[in-house]
């Protein structure tokens, strides 16, 4: 019998997805374990997208290159209607847009942490 690691605290999960409660009492613990890696891949890599749309901007901003990445998400969706066996739905592009705008939130913080101009200590001047 294969471990299942954290299963009764995943137990309480039931996510609602298209229409209906994903759990693993629904779909079995690595059915689950499968959709909840793939949800996770979505933050991820459109989180990824928006970090490379913003550095290979001019000049950053937020916005544009969080519409830039929602616009790709809906993209990425729209391409799924004409693959057989997939489906498109607007709760991956939300799952892509909030990757999106966590990961443009981390990045600018970031920003605004590193390139804060350093403290010049004053000098005493002896006389």
């Amino acid at each position: 019998m294969a471990a299942k690691p954290l299963e009764g605290l995943l137990s309480y999960l039931h996510i609602p997805y298209y229409g209906t409660l994903v759990s693993i009492e629904e779909r079995g613990y690595f059915a689950f374990i499968e959709f909840l890696l793939r949800k996770g891949a979505h933050l991820f890599m459109f989180g990824a997208v928006a970090i490379a749309v913003v550095v290979l901007m001019p000049k950053p901003k937020f916005w544009m290159a969080f519409a830039i990445t929602v616009g790709l998400a809906v993209l990425d969706e729209f391409h799924q209607s004409l693959t057989g066996g997939r489906t498109p739905t607007g709760q991956d592009v939300l799952l892509d847009s909030i990757g999106a705008f966590i990961a443009l939130s981390l990045w600018n913080l970031y920003t605004k942490i590193s390139y804060r101009p350093k403290r010049r200590e004053k000098t005493v001047q002896h006389h």
